[in-house]
């Protein structure tokens, strides 16, 4: 494993402007993460395709409310789902400018542990979507949010395993702050070693919940252990433009120190 984790940054809480971006590449952030509702907002598109910077995740991709329910529609409305996902993908792609590798949705896959049946139907949806971003180099994330009340870390791998696909991996979405100790993180972390394949850092930077050196060197030297060569999202909870720019010279700085 390479000596230095990649990382990069998330936008989806707010909404960046020319400065944002100004401010990513000055700091040596390459890598971002969007929703898939900011992919309707043109100057955005604008901005990120002629910034350089890669777009690990299209976060969202397709809506949570349709995604949770679609596994027990009639094949003709399964159909139609994998037609607009293909549809939006190759869209996107057919931009030279817009660079991007992933994409997340969130199907619930928590409601469908109990269910045989209702498990398959999913595992089934996301197999036809993995056949379509590997055609076009596409990774789907799974997300799973650490820590959760209902955190089932072998039902997740076994749904992952079940995909048979190489192209699909879990999303873990670690908010650090909500842990009451920070080594019960890495307990939290180690079952995904094998199947996580992108890692989101959430904090809530509004309420002044940041993310200091140490914290993320203890989480860095988690990832390590667990032998992780994904890339690192920090996603720090701003809708203001200049707050954002001001937590990503500092987070950068932290980065700096760290790495």
């Amino acid at each position: 494993m390479s000596e230095k984790l990649k990382y990069g940054i998330s936008v989806i809480n707010e909404n960046p402007g020319a400065e944002t971006f100004h401010e990513l590449y000055s700091n040596s952030f390459h890598h971002i993460e969007i929703s898939g509702l900011q992919l309707e907002n043109e100057k955005l598109f604008k901005y990120i395709s002629s910034s350089r910077l890669s777009v690990v995740n299209i976060r969202h991709f397709m809506d949570r409310s349709i995604c949770a329910g679609i596994a027990d529609q009639p094949a003709k409305i399964k159909n139609e789902f994998i037609a607009c996902c293909t549809s939006k993908i190759n869209k996107i792609r057919n931009n030279p400018h817009f660079n991007f590798c992933g994409i997340s949705a969130d199907f619930v896959l928590e409601n469908a542990f109990d269910s045989p049946l209702f498990e398959q139907n999913k595992i089934e949806i996301i197999k036809r979507l993995a056949v379509t971003g590997l055609s076009a180099n596409i990774n789907f994330f799974v997300p799973v949010r650490v820590p959760s009340p209902k955190l089932l870390h072998d039902n997740y791998n076994s749904f992952i395993r079940k995909t048979m696909s190489p192209n699909v991996s879990i999303m873990l979405d670690v908010h650090p702050h909500e842990f009451p100790k920070m080594e019960e993180i890495a307990d939290k972390l180690k079952p995904f070693k094998f199947t996580a394949g992108l890692i989101n850092i959430t904090y809530e930077a509004f309420a002044g919940n940041l993310l200091s050196e140490k914290l993320i060197g203890f989480l860095f030297r988690i990832l390590r252990d667990n032998l992780y060569e994904g890339i690192v999202l920090f996603c720090p909870t701003i809708n203001n433009n200049e707050a954002f720019c001001k937590e990503i010279a500092r987070l950068n700085k932290c980065l700096s120190s760290v790495l």
